[in-house]
């Protein structure tokens, strides 16, 4: 299987990180609001051992992400042209709870996975919502 190229648009709003199949490097937060819904995408840089990684054509990038009620989402990213950069939109089931979710980036070839360095999100509490 294979992910779709992603191409950047005039209305979403991207939020940037990075990630480390080997390390384990501290991020900068990336600020969400609770109830957000696709508007927000979150670009993803992948590395290895700190230096760039370019994802194989055969491989897949998901995100695994996981909420306080114990709710999963598992999707599947899109990637940059030149398969350095993946991308998802955050929807409204990863936004559902405010406070600090740790969601990693599994990189998939055939049967072979590999989990990332946690992302770093910290979803603010919408005032219209509990």
């Amino acid at each position: 299987m294979s992910m779709e190229i992603y191409t950047p648009n005039d209305i979403d709003i991207i939020h940037k990180t990075k990630v480390d199949f080997r390390k384990r490097p501290v991020q900068n937060e990336i600020h969400l609001v609770q109830y957000d819904k696709t508007l927000p995408v979150v670009e993803v840089e992948l590395l290895y051992n700190g230096n760039t990684y370019i994802c194989p054509v055969e491989s897949e990038v998901f995100v695994r992400w996981c909420n306080k009620d114990l709710t999963f989402v598992y999707k599947k990213c899109k990637v940059s042209t030149d398969r350095t950069k993946v991308y998802f939109e955050v929807d409204e089931y990863m936004s559902k709870y405010s406070g600090k979710v740790s969601p990693i980036m599994e990189l998939n070839i055939g049967e072979k996975a590999s989990g990332s360095s946690p992302l770093l999100i910290l979803i603010d509490r919408n005032p219209m919502r509990r």
